[in-house]
């Protein structure tokens, strides 16, 4: 018998592409480590609807199925834990990921057939979930209660566990790519472009920590940034590139530039071994971690392009989010990035609770006024568990029994500002669309950059979902 399938569901219609399971591929990595057997299956890039699950999949071989969740997939989880729990009295069920992290009462209640949850890392939680489910251990109160991060039901009651973040992430290893085959998803791109394909994922650290009120991060990651050795992520680097032909990668961290010192020796081992592979950080890298001289040996590594949190062009807006940058800051950076010839992309939020017409006027001349190639103007979501929902069901602008998780994800405006209606709201965010779009410079830089036809489309849909929603 297997000793887990670590499942990631079919995602919601509105869904464009899907991106290799990376988390799902850190925990198989580490499982296998420790002796278990594992499976890891991405529904979404198979197609496998909760309701061929079990058609699809054997689970009586399994001891032990997981399901990564993720805000706007709570439903469709639901389904798929209906439907195993319906087929099967023995499999057990648990669920973890970054919806789990940051509200893990409200995911198990609502998440009603899952058995157990895992919040914040993973790694050490299962593997000592797995160890306590082969001794006969799970009704065992005492061995349950020392599971780092494990949520679970002790005489009708949810028990949450002590938190524990790994502080070597070198013990973790990298991702399982056998298991995911990343190329499998030869056009998934993070954001819009690249400049060759295929692409692939990468993550070398984790942990945030800043305050930002709309973002959960620090509770799925950590408040401490951790990096894996700079070196060993070359060499995971070099295994992408000779064994599955990968032509680019794109670092995903949430914190990538924290500690200067580790990236610097990252870029110059990459220079070092001549892999001649471009990259990117199309997550977003914080503009106060940036300098001349980091920016210059990026760029040297093969980084043409960064993504920056602008946010908001209003420094009020700024201070409420505790952002913990200036407007003149922003311009500073931004500028010394486009002058190393690195390209840069702004994420930009509109619609955030204290908004008004005339603030998100602000960002909109600041976007236009700095060299940015792109904007990825996002839609205010109140996250579960972030601390600006947690105000908003506070002062009971928001209600918990009002949540659609369908609709919490930054392509919807499930949140509308006191001072703006909701027409208000969609013309402002459109007009800030379009006038920074269609202007020549930003046409012709980024017409320049579709591969295909397909491309093309790919393009197309993406933009569609950022004009009308989903």
């Amino acid at each position: 018998m297997i000793d887990i399938l670590l499942a990631k569901p079919q995602k919601n219609n509105n869904a464009i592409q899907t991106y290799p399971p990376i988390g799902l591929g850190f925990l198989s990595t580490y499982l296998k480590k420790n002796g278990y057997a594992v499976d890891l299956i991405d529904c979404d890039l198979r197609g496998i609807a909760p309701s061929m699950f079990c058609r699809s999949v054997d689970i009586s071989k399994y001891r032990l199925i997981g399901f990564q969740v993720f805000t706007m997939d709570m439903e469709k989880v639901k389904h798929y834990l209906q439907v195993i729990k319906e087929n099967s009295n023995s499999v057990i069920t648990i669920v973890g990921g970054p919806q789990v992290a940051s509200d893990p009462i409200t995911t198990l209640e609502y998440l009603q057939y899952a058995d157990f949850a895992v919040y914040g890392e993973g790694e050490s939680s299962l593997t000592e979930f797995l160890k306590a489910l082969h001794s006969g251990a799970l009704d065992n109160s005492a061995v349950m209660q020392n599971i780092p991060n494990l949520v679970w039901k002790h005489n009708n009651e949810y028990q949450i566990n002590p938190l524990r973040f790994e502080a070597d992430l070198d013990k973790i290893g990298a991702p399982d790519w056998d298991a995911i085959n990343p190329r499998g998803y030869d056009t998934a791109v993070h954001g819009f472009f690249s400049k060759k394909l295929p692409t692939c994922p990468i993550i070398v650290t984790r942990g945030c920590p800043y305050k930002c009120t709309f973002c959960g991060g620090r509770k799925i990651t950590g408040y401490k940034v951790r990096s894996r050795n700079p070196l060993e992520v070359v060499e995971e680097i070099k295994y992408l590139k000779y064994k599955y032909d990968i032509q680019e990668f794109q670092i995903i961290d949430d914190n990538f530039t924290a500690n200067k010192k580790n990236v610097m020796q990252f870029c110059e081992a990459l220079i070092d071994v001549k892999l001649d592979m471009p990259w990117c950080c199309p997550n977003g890298v914080r503009l106060d971690t940036l300098d001349a001289e980091l920016l210059d040996v990026m760029h040297k590594a093969g980084c043409y392009e960064v993504a920056v949190g602008i946010e908001s062009g209003n420094q009020r807006i700024l201070n409420e989010m505790k952002k913990g940058i200036k407007v003149e800051l922003i311009r500073e950076k931004v500028n010394l990035i486009a002058k190393h010839n690195i390209t840069v992309v702004g994420f930009i939020m509109v619609g955030y609770p204290s908004e008004t017409a005339e603030t998100i006027e602000e960002s909109r001349k600041l976007a236009l006024d700095l060299p940015l190639v792109r904007v990825s103007l996002t839609r205010f979501t109140p996250f579960p568990g972030t601390p600006v929902a947690e105000d908003l069901l506070q002062k009971k602008k928001i209600g918990r029994d009002d949540i659609d998780f369908s609709r919490l994800s930054y392509m919807s405006f499930s949140y509308i500002p006191e001072n703006l209606t909701d027409r208000q709201l969609r013309w402002l965010y459109l007009k800030f669309f379009i006038t920074f779009y269609f202007r020549f410079r930003i046409i012709r830089q980024n017409i320049r950059k579709i591969h295909s036809f397909k491309h093309f489309i790919l393009i197309f849909k993406k933009v569609t979902n950022y004009i009308f929603g989903a």
